[in-house]
């Protein structure tokens, strides 16, 4: 499995709001002193809903590879000599000093010109089965009450999880509430494979608020929370089929079900 600080995935959204699909995975090799980039298998099946190969990265099965950050990636990127750039770390909770793809995992890299965004592995809790994913809460702007509800909260507060099977939009969709069944929005799509895998822990499943970013932050980074789970041995975050390259020529390797290494 490749080491989770180094590799991020990319995710397209189609016309079909929360219709979000894995595309693609980015690879920093240290020992080889390059980046790699590779389609998974979630393209080909994007394609269908209208995806198309990215401008830059033209072939499907084709791995690309740079001693640098790909333009496509470092462009999402705010330019640390901008005078906010503080206030925008402190944002995503992370020091100034943080690895360029650590803030691409964060920040999930959006832009106002395309319908991409990026999002890394989780990171190892304080047990040896306990796996913590960051995220920005989604949908925010859906609910009438959220954001006042949200400006209440504190860094620690526990939040509840409540998987919606009715959902006409997605039903594996799962929204946030306080202790006092106020909507505050919803985890996002690309974490609820794994949110709904048999072997994760649901009596163990805990979900906190790390930040919350008053206006005028953008409102998708409004509630950073950490969603913790615990699973049985054989769980591996983003293993399925859907995150396997497409070309087997890919040096970071295939995603496998087995035990993440601790």
């Amino acid at each position: 499995m490749p080491k989770d600080t180094n590799t991020l995935f990319l995710a397209w959204q189609d016309c079909q709001p929360g219709t979000i699909w894995p595309v693609g995975r980015l690879t920093w090799l240290p020992e080889q002193g390059r980046f790699e980039f590779a389609y998974i298998q979630g393209a080909a099946r994007a394609q269908e809903f209208g995806f198309t190969p990215i401008v830059g990265f033209p072939q499907l099965e084709r791995v690309y590879d740079s001693p640098r950050l790909f333009p496509f990636f470092a462009n999402r990127l705010m330019p640390s000599s901008r005078p906010d750039y503080e206030e925008y770390a402190e944002r995503l909770e992370l020091p100034m000093q943080a690895e360029p793809t650590t803030f691409l995992a964060r920040s999930e890299g959006p832009r106002m010109t395309d319908r991409f965004e990026v999002f890394g592995f989780p990171t190892h809790g304080v047990a040896p089965n306990i796996l913590v994913y960051h995220f920005f809460v989604r949908g925010i702007r859906h609910l009438a009450d959220a954001e006042a509800i949200i400006q209440s909260l504190n860094t620690g507060t526990e939040l509840v999880a409540r998987p919606e099977p009715d959902n006409l939009r997605d039903t594996m969709a799962v929204c946030l509430a306080t202790d006092q069944h106020a909507q505050v929005g919803w985890i996002p799509r690309v974490l609820l494979e794994d949110f709904h895998d048999p072997r994760v822990h649901r009596d163990q499943l805990r979900i906190k608020v790390v930040r919350v970013n008053p206006h005028p932050a953008p409102i998708r980074h409004r509630l950073l929370c950490a969603l913790s789970l615990a699973h049985d041995t054989g769980f591996s975050p983003f293993s399925s089929f859907t995150y396997q390259p497409i070309s087997p020529d890919a040096q970071s390797g295939r995603i496998n079900a087995d035990p993440v290494a601790l």
